[in-house]
């Protein structure tokens, strides 16, 4: 279970209706998880050693899997640069991207974290919601990601860097060009807001597509 969110991570299956006292304990490492384990008959306690020794096994596992996170937000990293620099063509690149879970349509995010996340910068890989999906990361002065076009997801991302965190979120992608444009000017034309709503997010889209507009024009005018 989750620490933070009481999200459930993953269960041996459905929980007794007349099962035992529950033990549980914090599991060490990065995974902010708690394991909790209930006798299946009724009246039965179990050993809270046997519970420390499953925790301990069950961190291996959860920091195994972190790693791998870790590895795929270095890569994602080098993936999103090369977009942006244009060296790698976003179309050609769709099979990658679906190996990450980011199928069908994506939108890029401009973020400017709160300053008490819940979950850093350099960690939002690892909040709860991504661990089935791995978004493309990169942070400079702002933090720029790919993600699915979900309004949930979406908001959970902005969330996890903290609940005053203010974000502009893109029109779903079409080419690496209009991913480089929308990403740059992405706070600044969504007006820099905190996307607490779904409503908030889809106006947060409209003012980012009237700033890319904006900008097109302004450059063809220059």
């Amino acid at each position: 279970m989750d620490l933070t969110s009481s999200h459930l991570i993953a269960s041996s299956g459905e929980p007794p209706v007349r099962g035992g006292r529950s033990e549980t304990v914090e599991i060490a490492g990065r995974g902010r998880a708690t394991l909790k384990v209930r006798h299946c008959k009724e009246n039965k306690i179990i050993d809270p050693l046997l519970v420390h020794y499953l925790a301990g096994l069950v961190g291996v596992e959860l920091e195994q899997q972190a790693i791998e996170r870790d590895h795929r937000r270095v890569e994602g990293e080098i993936l999103l640069r090369d977009f942006l620099k244009g060296a790698v063509d976003f179309a050609a690149a769709r099979a990658v991207l679906e190996r990450r879970g980011l199928h069908g349509s994506l939108v890029s995010l401009a973020i400017d974290p709160a300053s008490c996340p819940t979950w850093g910068v350099h960690e939002i890989h690892h909040a709860p919601d991504l661990r089935s999906i791995s978004p493309l990361f990169l942070h400079e002065d702002i933090v720029i990601a790919v993600t699915l076009d979900r309004e949930d997801l979406i908001l959970s991302m902005v969330n996890a860097l903290g609940a005053e965190s203010k974000a502009g979120v893109s029109r779903p992608i079409i080419g690496t060009d209009f991913l480089e444009r929308q990403s740059s000017s992405a706070l600044a034309r969504a007006g820099a807001r905190k996307p607490g709503a779904a409503g908030q997010v889809r106006d947060n889209r409209d003012r980012l597509r009237t700033g890319a507009q904006d900008a097109g024009r302004s450059s063809r005018a220059s």
